[in-house]
Formats: C-alpha cells, sequence, structure tokens
C-alpha cells in the first residue's frame, strides 16, 4: 500500500521573548505509517537568537490571536 506523503504536521523554532516566545515556522513534517516517527522537512533554518528548540505541532492545532500554535497543555 501506497504510503500517504501529505504533510501532516509543521514544524516551528521557538524563540522566548521574556514571558512569551516568537513561532516561526520552518518546515513541515511527515507522519511515519507506523505512527513512531517523522521525515521532518525543513525549508527555513533560524538565525539570530534561535536556542535549537523546534516545534512540531499537527496541522489541525489550534493557533492563538498571535497565529501562534497554542502552547502544550499545562505549559501556559
Amino acid at each position: 500500500m501506497a504510503e500517504n506523503r501529505t504533510p501532516t504536521h509543521r514544524a516551528y523554532a521557538a524563540k522566548r521573548e521574556g514571558h512569551h516566545a516568537r513561532w516561526l515556522e520552518i518546515g513541515t513534517a511527515i507522519l511515519h505509517a507506523d505512527g513512531k516517527g517523522f521525515d521532518l522537512y525543513l525549508d527555513r533554518l533560524p538565525v539570530g537568537g534561535f536556542n535549537g528548540h523546534v516545534v512540531v505541532r499537527a496541522n489541525d492545532a489550534k493557533l492563538d490571536e498571535l497565529g501562534n500554535p497554542s502552547p502544550r497543555p499545562g505549559t501556559a
């Protein structure tokens, strides 16, 4: 059976700014057929204050009023 190659997730670089974080969409991810991993495709490599923190969120994850992905439960 052919694997679905449609991106299932988005990748973001998170940069902390005080008590908030700014999110920059940097690519997409495709969930493996067995659900145990991703293929990650980066369109951008962030620089300038980036600390290596990459967040992968499902495409249907809700966005806040600033267009940032909603935080993980318990981290707001």
